[in-house]
C-alpha cells in the first residue's frame, strides 16, 4: 500500500535530523519530505523513540496507549488484538474530549450499552444519545455527530 501520510512540520524536521543528517540551513526538502511521508506511521513512531535511546517498545507504547486510551493506533491486521465496538466508542469519546471546549462541545465520555445505543456524557452532565446498531466503524461516526453532537 502507498499511501501519503502528510506529516506535521514538526514531525517532519525531526526525521530530516535524524534519518538525512540535513544541514538546517538547506532549505530543499522535496525530494526527503516526500519519503519521509511514505513512512507509516508505525516506522516514523519507532524511529523518534530510538532516536530519543528507546529500543524495542514501540509497539508495546501503541499497544498501552490503545488499552489505556481506547485509540487503535495500527492497523487491525498487525495486531492479534482486535477492537470491539465498545472500545471503539470509548476511543472515540476519549478523541473527542482531547479536543478544546468549543472544538468538542465538551466531549466527556461515550459508552455503547447492550442495545448499540452510544451515550454521549458533556462536561455540563447533558446526555445525547446516538443509534449505532448494525453500524460500521465509518457510520459510527457520521451517526453520533449527526444524532448527538449537531
Amino acid at each position: 500500500m502507498n499511501t501519503n501520510y502528510h506529516y506535521p512540520e514538526h514531525i517532519l524536521r525531526k526525521l530530516r535530523e535524524i534519518c538525512k543528517d540535513l544541514d538546517p540551513r538547506d532549505t530543499d526538502y522535496t525530494n526527503y519530505d516526500e519519503e519521509f511521508n511514505q513512512m507509516s506511521p508505525e516506522e516514523v513512531f519507532q524511529t523518534l523513540l530510538e532516536y530519543e535511546g528507546i529500543y524495542g517498545y514501540a509497539g508495546k507504547i501503541m499497544s498501552w496507549v490503545e488499552s489505556i486510551y481506547g485509540v487503535a493506533l495500527r492497523p487491525s491486521y498487525t495486531t492479534d488484538a482486535k477492537q470491539s465496538r465498545k472500545d471503539f466508542v470509548r476511543g472515540l469519546g476519549n478523541f473527542f474530549r482531547a479536543f478544546p471546549r468549543n472544538d468538542s462541545d465538551g466531549v466527556e465520555s461515550m459508552v455503547m450499552d447492550e442495545r448499540e445505543i452510544v451515550h454521549v456524557l458533556f462536561d455540563s452532565g447533558h446526555t445525547k444519545r446516538a443509534n449505532v446498531a448494525m453500524d460500521s466503524r465509518r457510520s459510527i461516526i457520521a451517526d453520533i455527530i449527526n444524532q448527538a453532537l449537531k
